[in-house]
């Protein structure tokens, strides 16, 4: 009661006309969007002071539970960034010792209707906000951070006038996954 090689042929025809005619009648916008979910999954780039005054930094922080180090550098980034290659500028004013630790970094111009960025009861904010970090800081803290910062990883080293920014986001690589099924987690795609 199988179906016959002949029928499973005029299914599979039948499934990869519809999938030509789709790509073709909506490929572009599917496939740019492809394109924007891979510029999401990382920032990469160099930081370079563009004062004379040094700046220090030494920070990473996987997923909030785990900072280790100091920074407070104000500079320019340049790089790979907000789904673009330029120059931004750059604000990493965090420590963390390893349970316990305050965020205050971002790249590029603050928004407060970015969820990397701002929780949904700051909205109204002009400037970037300060967060706790750590497990301590995230079960006692009075200052939560972002929902989505949740699974950034951020990484950075700055000494004196240059350094190297790396920032990992795996909710965005999971949206660059499903994407090639059509599905949105993020709500970034544009059609």
């Amino acid at each position: 009661m199988g179906m016959s090689t002949r029928s499973i042929k005029k299914v599979i025809g039948r499934i990869s006309l519809l999938a030509c005619i789709a790509l073709l009648t909506n490929g572009c916008a599917y496939l740019k969007n492809r394109g924007n979910d891979a510029l999401d999954l990382f920032d990469l780039g160099v930081t370079v002071n563009d004062r004379w005054m040094p700046g220090f930094g030494a920070y990473t922080d996987p997923f909030l539970v785990f900072p280790i180090g100091l920074s407070y550098v104000d500079s320019r980034f340049y790089g790979l960034s907000l789904r673009q290659i330029s120059g931004f500028d750059y604000t990493n004013h965090s420590w963390g010792l390893v349970a316990l630790g305050r965020e205050r970094r971002g790249l590029g111009p603050f928004d407060p209707t970015s969820p990397y960025q701002a929780r949904k009861d700051q909205r109204q904010l002009t400037e970037r906000p300060a967060y706790d970090a750590g497990a301590v800081g995230l079960i006692a803290g009075k200052e939560p951070p972002p929902p989505m910062t949740a699974a950034v990883w951020k990484r950075g080293l700055h000494l004196g006038w240059v350094g190297i920014e790396y920032t990992c986001r795996f909710t965005e690589m999971y949206d660059f996954l499903v994407g090639w099924g059509t599905l949105d987690p993020m709500g970034d795609d544009k059609f």
